[in-house]
C-alpha cells in the first residue's frame, strides 16, 4: 500500500494581512485544517504539522494545536516544533529530514491552503 505523508507548515505569529477574526484567533488555521481534513475522505497515511515557533505565545494558537487529534481519518498525526527560521520552506525540510524513506509520496502545504474534495 503507498503511503503518503501531508506535511503542513503552520505559524501563530503576524501574517501580511488577516481579517479581524483570524487576527483575534491565532488558532483559527489549524482548527480548519482539522475541520476540513476530519470532513473529507482520504487515504492519507500521516498529517504532519509542523510548528514554526514564533517566540510569542499566543494561548488560541497553542489550545489549536492541542486539540489536533491522534488520528484523522486514516491518517495518524504528528506533531513537529521548529525554530522559526526559512518559514514555510524549513518546515517542510524539518519533515522530510525527520521521516524521510517512511513515505513514498508527501505533499506540502501551508495552513491557510485547505482541501474541498472527497480523496483529493
Amino acid at each position: 500500500m503507498v503511503k503518503t505523508n501531508l506535511v503542513i507548515a503552520c505559524w501563530g505569529g503576524n501574517r501580511r494581512t488577516l481579517p479581524d477574526y483570524i487576527a483575534l484567533d491565532r488558532g483559527y488555521y489549524i482548527n480548519t485544517q482539522v475541520k476540513m481534513l476530519s470532513k473529507y475522505k482520504h487515504n492519507l497515511s500521516q498529517i504532519t504539522f509542523v510548528i514554526n515557533e514564533s517566540g510569542y505565545i499566543d494561548a488560541s494558537f497553542e489550545q489549536a494545536i492541542k486539540n489536533i487529534p491522534n488520528k484523522i481519518g486514516t491518517a495518524k498525526t504528528v506533531i513537529l516544533r521548529k525554530p522559526n527560521f526559512g518559514m514555510s520552506y524549513s518546515c517542510y525540510v524539518h519533515a522530510w529530514n525527520k521521516f524521510q524513506e517512511e513515505f513514498d509520496y508527501y505533499f506540502f502545504i501551508e495552513d491557510d491552503y485547505v482541501f474541498s474534495l472527497n480523496y483529493f
